[in-house]
């Protein structure tokens, strides 16, 4: 039996299979199943554009308790896609339905700067659609950004799912019909979209096993194997009380002021929403050469509740 507040995410290199896992995964546990598509889907049902994610906080913040119940709802099988598509949205300039997506309009625009802040705004809506998921329990996330966005979340098991290179080059031969020059391309563009996406903002190797609970090989172990191994260890995960799990942060909690990272572990922020705060007056912080020295615990706390984060 699962605990009722257990999120699962799940890292995959490209041809490992961790798709799949993760999908089957889900449909065992009964869990909620979450990757880019639907949250895509859900950012065009609400009408939400790239300029607006340029502006994201003020525009689109508001907003995510909506579009993470538009992700959360089960789907039509057509409806299902991955949050890697987001979190590396040039892989997939269209939708289901032949729109063209976030991606592809941003390169309509000629202003590099617009482009960074669009991309900027799809970190942002990805990190904070992964807390708001997270905080109603029993979800399967697939994406790279969700080990790090949940590193310190109670009852939160963090699997990575990869294989040797030679492996994923012959399983992609094998299950697109494609050419060994096209698999390894796809594969070395895709892993080096996720490496860089996750030094930027996490500054940090996805591939470090120490970020996971689990690394499983799929050269050497049945997707079958893998899915039994995964639904085992999430169904005997032991129910830890939340003061327990936690009571090593607690000196720091009652610490007057923390550093960015600090602040960022310690409540599960992202520390870019923190700067932006920062930046824009609306967190009270200590600065150095233009750069997050200090935040206050009182003017944290005050922020906290001013955002409902």
């Amino acid at each position: 039996m699962t605990s009722k507040n257990l999120v699962i995410t799940v890292s995959r290199e490209h041809g490992s299979g961790g798709r799949q896992v993760a999908q089957e995964v889900a449909r065992k546990l009964k869990f909620t199943y979450i990757d880019s598509q639907l949250i895509r889907q859900a950012t065009q049902h609400l009408g939400i554009t790239p300029t607006e994610l340029a502006d994201f906080d003020e525009r689109v913040e508001p907003q995510l308790d909506q579009i993470a119940e538009l992700v959360s709802r089960r789907q039509a099988h057509e409806d299902r896609i991955s949050i890697s598509e987001v979190l590396v949205p040039d892989r997939q300039p269209r939708d289901f339905s032949g729109k063209r997506s976030f991606s592809s309009l941003i390169e309509t625009d000629p202003s590099l700067e617009k482009k960074a802040a669009i991309q900027k705004g799809y970190h942002e809506l990805v990190a904070g659609l992964i807390r708001e998921v997270a905080a109603k329990g029993h979800a399967v996330i697939l994406g790279r950004g969700s080990q790090f966005q949940l590193r310190n979340r109670p009852q939160t098991l963090h699997i990575h799912i990869g294989a040797p290179f030679e492996f994923r080059i012959k399983r992609l031969m094998t299950l697109q019909h494609i050419d060994r020059a096209e698999a390894e391309k796809a594969i070395l563009e895709s892993d080096q979209q996720r490496d860089g996406y996750t030094r930027r903002y996490y500054q940090t190797d996805w591939r470090n096993p120490y970020h996971y609970h689990l690394v499983l090989n799929t050269a050497h172990l049945p997707l079958a194997a893998a899915v039994g191994t995964v639904v085992h260890m999430a169904q005997n995960l032991p129910v830890v009380p939340l003061h327990e799990e936690i009571h090593s942060t607690y000196d720091r909690l009652d610490q007057e002021s923390y550093s960015l990272k600090e602040a960022a572990d310690l409540f599960w922020i992202s520390p870019d929403l923190l700067k932006q705060a920062a930046y824009k007056g609306k967190l009270r912080v200590s600065m150095v050469d233009h750069q997050v020295q200090r935040i206050s615990r009182d003017a944290l706390l005050e922020w906290l509740q001013k955002t409902n984060i």
